[in-house]
């Protein structure tokens, strides 16, 4: 996910010391850099690592990801110190909450009053039955703050969410989720829907490769491909992915998503699909240009060029084939801060999308960007929208069918509003738009 290497020779590997278990400084392909101790490959202990967008931090790792106390100095100067759990800032202090947690001041029943949670996040605002209700302010240990409107303790109505790096989210929210930037109620649920007909399910079968690496050793570790995976797995059982046999499905999670088991895989199931079927490919993890990185990747060899999976769709009979990858290789987050993002949109993919017949590739950043992951969103904002629009809200018609051009402008509009145009999925491809992606039962 923070993928930046250019088209030289980026000098990648053990640089010197003992980068498995001992002192060491490793170069990742992206251009990262960690200095200090390691354990089975990964940072665990003290050490400094380098981003390739400037930012640096110092301090404790565990696994691979920051762990216990350090400082993050970021590439504009500002800095982030405190205590760090699982790669996420959660305060100053090694208890980073008060020690009195409950109501501080006021009136927390029904009335307004402060409150602080177990978890160390603060609430200040209308409380109602003992819930947070009506308008107040969310203060989270990592830095991250809603302002809004809410309901039952969860962000109802309208506010914005402000990320720990100063992103805004404006707009609606049901039940803590983000709805947009348009008020979801106002919209008129009177027009009745033309329905059209679903596709009889006993004449097309769906088959699904679905890939998610996280922990790396010769890349950065990521921290919610792993659980994207299942998501969509679990969607795809679901009645509206389609209720997909087992038999129908591969996951390759982590140690499993080795590039051969990923071939294998792909040679296997697609191989089985009639002329009228889809076959899809989900992966979410790290990419370097032109290929995606399984997690026997060892900084040189093994990667998934996605010339080779273009030759394995084009050899699939399947009518329709659909990729889909939270993948990026990417330039420094430097140019998407000051907003200066290049417009051209580069031939990156191109190779994916020149497949034969009905094949359509959804990716979740353009290649000079970075697919984002948002702890308020526990996964990749990409994957979270993904995962929604095919539940339904990117059905726009009403029609009961997500399509995939339904699906894909959901992903886009909601994806580039909650990233504040940080990162644009992109759709290319010789697909049909009305292909059906998911169905409402």
């Amino acid at each position: 996910h923070n993928d930046n290497s250019n088209d030289g020779v980026v000098q990648s590997g053990c640089i010197s010391g003992n980068c498995q278990n001992g002192e060491g400084v490793l170069a990742y392909p992206d251009g990262s850099r960690y200095e200090g101790v390691f354990s089975n490959g990964k940072p665990s202990g003290a050490g400094s690592f380098q981003y390739p967008n400037g930012d640096q931090y110092t301090g404790g790792f565990q696994n691979g990801m920051r762990n216990g106390s350090g400082k993050l100095t970021k590439e504009d100067g500002t800095v982030q110190s405190g205590i760090w759990k699982d790669g996420e800032y959660v305060g100053e202090t090694a208890s980073a909450a008060p020690l009195k947690t409950g109501c501080q001041k006021g009136d927390c029943q029904n009335g307004r009053g402060q409150y602080v949670f177990r978890d160390g996040a603060r609430y200040e605002g209308d409380f109602k039955y003992g819930w947070p209700q009506g308008v107040g302010v969310v203060t989270y240990t990592n830095g991250e703050k809603y302002e809004g409107e809410m309901i039952k303790g969860e962000f109802n109505g309208r506010g914005t969410f402000t990320m720990s790096d100063g992103t805004r989210v404006s707009g609606f929210w049901k039940d803590g989720t983000y709805m947009g930037d348009k008020n979801p109620t106002e919209e008129q649920p009177f027009q009745t829907p033309t329905r059209r007909p679903a596709p009889a399910a006993n004449t097309l079968k769906i088959w699904a490769v679905i890939v998610g690496v996280s922990s790396y050793n010769h890349m950065p570790v990521l921290r919610y491909p792993d659980n994207d995976a299942y998501q969509i797995y679990a969607f795809l059982k679901s009645p509206e992915g389609g209720a997909i046999p087992d038999e129908q499905m591969r996951v390759l999670v982590d140690e499993d998503a080795t590039k051969g088991n990923i071939k294998t895989a792909m040679q296997d199931l697609f191989g089985k699909a009639g002329p009228n079927d889809l076959v899809f490919l989900y992966f979410s993890g790290h990419g370097l240009k032109g290929a995606f990185l399984p997690i026997d990747f060892d900084g040189f060899n093994n990667k998934l060029f996605h010339d080779e999976i273009n030759d394995l769709l084009g050899r699939c009979p399947a009518k329709y084939k659909l990729c889909i990858a939270d993948a990026c290789h990417s330039g420094s987050l430097l140019a998407m801060r000051s907003g200066q993002l290049p417009n051209v949109l580069s031939t990156y993919y191109e190779t994916l999308s020149q497949a034969k017949g009905g094949t359509a590739l959804i990716m979740s950043s353009k290649s000079e960007e970075t697919s984002l992951e948002s702890s308020g969103l526990r996964q990749g904002v990409f994957s979270h929208f993904l995962i929604r629009g095919l539940k339904g809200e990117a059905d726009t018609d009403r029609n009961r069918v997500v399509t995939l051009q339904e699906l894909f402008k959901f992903i886009d509009e909601n994806v580039r509003t909650y990233t504040g145009n940080r990162q644009s999925p992109v759709i290319q491809g010789n697909y049909d738009p009305n292909m059906t992606v998911a169905v409402q039962r």
